[in-house]
C-alpha cells in the first residue's frame, strides 16, 4: 500500500488474519481492500498480492507474530533507558505507556526523566532523540489478548505497545 507519508514509498504488509476476517474483507488474490492498522496510523487501499495457507503455530512460549510492515521511514526515536546499553529504535507514533503520566505517548512525545511501565515495573528515560537520516523500517506486530510488548535490547525488561483499545497496562 502506498505510505501516506513518503508517497514514493511502498509499504509492504504480511498478515496472520483469520478466515472470518478475508472473508469481510474480500481478501484475495489480486483484491484492492481497505486497511486500518489503527495503531500506526496506516489507513488506506492495499492490493492483496497473494493469500496463502496458514503456516503451522508452534505450541509453547511466545507470542504469534500477526503483522509485518516494512518500509522507508525518516521518523524515527532513539530512546535510551537507564541501565540499557542499548537504545530503543522506535517511529516517532510508536507509542508507550508512560508511568508517570498513567497514559499511552507517541515516543516522539516522551520526555528524559519519565519512567515506562515494564513487565518487572518501570524503566527511567535518559533520552529520546531523532535519529538522523531514512531507514529501511521492519515491525513486527504481536497481539496476545491485546497487550503486545516490544524487547528492550539486552536486558529482560519490556516495553508494552500501545493497543488503542486498552488505555491501562496490565502487569504481567
Amino acid at each position: 500500500m502506498p505510505n501516506p507519508e513518503r508517497l514514493a514509498d511502498i509499504i509492504n504488509l504480511e498478515l496472520l488474519r483469520s478466515v472470518e476476517w478475508m472473508e469481510a474483507v474480500e481478501c484475495t488474490d489480486g483484491a484492492v481492500i481497505w486497511f486500518d492498522l489503527e495503531e500506526m496510523g496506516l489507513h488506506g487501499w492495499a492490493e492483496v498480492v497473494r493469500v496463502e495457507p496458514c503456516p503451522p503455530i508452534k505450541a509453547g512460549p511466545g507470542r504469534v507474530v500477526l503483522a509485518t510492515v516494512t518500509h522507508y521511514n525518516s521518523f524515527l526515536m532513539d530512546l535510551r533507558l537507564a541501565g540499557v546499553a542499548e537504545p530503543l529504535h522506535l517511529t516517532d507514533r510508536h507509542r508507550l505507556f508512560s508511568a508517570t503520566r498513567q497514559d499511552w505517548i507517541p515516543a516522539s512525545e516522551l520526555r528524559a526523566g519519565e519512567d515506562l511501565a515494564t513487565r518487572s515495573g518501570t524503566a527511567r528515560i535518559e533520552s529520546v532523540t531523532a535519529a538522523p537520516g531514512t531507514n529501511l523500517l521492519a515491525t513486527i506486530g504481536n497481539r496476545i489478548a491485546s497487550h503486545p510488548f516490544a524487547s528492550v535490547p539486552e536486558s529482560k525488561k519490556s516495553i508494552k505497545n500501545a493497543p488503542r483499545n486498552n488505555p491501562l497496562p496490565v502487569k504481567s
